[in-house]
């Protein structure tokens, strides 16, 4: 039997690999006042490129570090580092291609020596790539065939957009020098427009500073919405390039001035649709399909949710009666998102970092672990989906009874994977004489008329003829369906 074919692409953009590395480096205070205590460490990872070939993966990026300590004369001070990483992942699924790739932090440690501060991070990367899937499907064939649509998904790379935005928020203070300054990004939604999409997120930034001797801390949060000229239907992430903390205004009324610029890339998303053979039917003949599959993983959109989390300060390892004086989120690590029918779970952790005077009161530093497992509603969920998220801090509170709370903002986008089937192949042969028959054959109420000929060993053609009240769907009970099968007599 001749059979026509055309070759469908249908792209998929999955995790193909994943990798850690520990990232050591050494930072000499000596000329800054010599640090003689650590106070507070936070960090957070950025891939700078990403180099695939086939099997493995260069991934080459920095840890950020935003250090607060005293120095040797018992005064505050602070200061902004970086080490560099260089991570090898190896996984066969890795080809040569676009490649992207991000990167957090599982755990840091700090030591402090001699005015040398020493760091220790570890940091997992994280690798996706565009997979396709390359199908001979069979479109026509010299018989009778059912015909049906089969959709696919080609996704385009799309180039960078860089854009810059800016919030002032007033301190009502006199603001001596900063101690710290941290800023993060997150993509929370997007609106596609005729021909431009909305970008939709949240930066939030904290900022501890020395006022009047006081050590004082200011978070700032803000909403952006940048429309940018790419075309609808795209897959877009988010990434912070940079960020600045300007300060102006009046010596009595410092106003915080948070620029940051922003980096959007990602995928056009471009559906395609084609007319393939999904049933065929042979006279005297039994017909087997040779059918094949391939997953296509349709974007559908995202959830944003804010929730909060709390812990305690364990009073056996740090003693806050003398009062916190600031607290920072240190770093946020979701380990899985979870997807059920309308809900998502987030479970990770979220590490924050606390400064507090003793009962002698010195300034004292430590750690709060708060684990978390949240489960927030989203609609377009199911327990089918694929998740791929991140989280960021955008609220913390620390009270005199030794409360943390963090407000955690997750944005989760959602895949929904579709195996679509097609046939590579149709087997005929020859099947026993039947012979001249009228019957009467009772059909389930959905049943098609390519099923029910299937079952009766009649052509669809044939069977729609004999029986035209078939071409029109009915529910509820069963159909009676009248069978002619005839032969020619010799």
């Amino acid at each position: 039997m001749e059979i026509n074919y055309q070759t469908i692409k249908n792209d998929c953009v999955q995790e193909v690999g994943r990798g850690q590395t520990v990232v050591r480096s050494e930072v000499d205070t000596r000329d800054r006042g010599g640090a003689a205590k650590l106070l507070s460490v936070g960090t957070d990872a950025v891939v700078t490129s990403v180099e695939a070939v086939a099997g493995e993966a260069r991934v080459y990026g920095r840890v950020n570090y935003k250090i607060t300590y005293l120095d040797e004369e018992g005064k505050m001070a602070g200061l902004d580092y970086f080490g560099e990483f260089d991570l090898s992942v190896a996984d066969e699924r890795i080809e040569v291609g676009d490649t992207v790739a991000t990167a957090g932090v599982l755990d840091a440690e700090c030591t402090l020596s001699a005015g040398t501060i020493r760091l220790e991070t570890v940091v997992e990367a994280r690798l996706r790539q565009i997979v396709s899937h390359q199908a001979e499907v069979a479109v026509d064939a010299q018989c009778e065939c059912e015909r049906c649509t089969l959709d696919a998904m080609s996704l385009v790379p799309v180039a960078d957009a860089t854009f810059e935005v800016v919030e002032e928020v007033e301190s009502h203070r006199n603001i001596d020098r900063v101690l710290l300054f941290d800023a993060k990004a997150i993509h929370t939604d997007t609106r596609t427009g005729v021909d431009s999409v909305t970008v939709e997120g949240k930066v939030f930034a904290e900022v501890v500073y020395l006022s009047q001797g006081q050590v004082l801390e200011q978070d700032v949060s803000f909403d952006f919405a940048e429309q940018l000229d790419l075309e609808s239907e795209v897959d877009l992430d988010l990434t912070l390039r940079q960020s600045k903390l300007v300060l102006t205004g009046e010596d009595d009324n410092n106003v915080l001035r948070i620029e940051a610029v922003l980096a959007v890339g990602g995928y056009r998303l471009v559906e395609s649709r084609y007319e393939a053979v999904c049933d065929a039917y042979v006279d005297d003949a039994d017909v087997r399909l040779v059918q094949d599959s391939f997953v296509c993983r349709r974007y559908e959109g995202m959830t944003s949710r804010v929730e909060r989390v709390s812990s305690r300060i364990d009073a056996a390892e740090m003693n806050v009666e003398g009062g916190v004086v600031a607290a920072t989120v240190a770093r946020v690590n979701v380990a899985n998102f979870i997807a059920g029918n309308g809900q998502i779970t987030a479970e990770g952790l979220a590490v924050a970092g606390v400064l507090y005077r003793g009962e002698d009161g010195v300034m004292q530093a430590g750690e709060v672990e708060l684990p978390f497992s949240v489960t927030f509603a989203s609609q377009a969920v199911d327990s089918d989906c694929t998740l791929v998220g991140e989280a960021i801090a955008v609220g913390l509170k620390a009270a005199k009874t030794g409360t943390i709370d963090v407000d955690l903002l997750f944005a989760v986008k959602c895949y929904r994977p579709t195996a679509v089937r097609y046939v590579t192949d149709i087997e005929v042969s020859p099947c026993a004489d039947r012979g001249a028959v009228m019957s009467v054959y009772f059909a389930a109420p959905d049943a098609t008329v390519w099923e029910i000929a299937r079952a009766v060993h009649v052509s669809p053609k044939a069977l729609l003829q004999q029986n035209p009240d078939l071409a029109t769907p009915v529910e509820g009970a069963s159909r009676r369906v009248l069978v002619f099968r005839h032969r020619e007599l010799e």
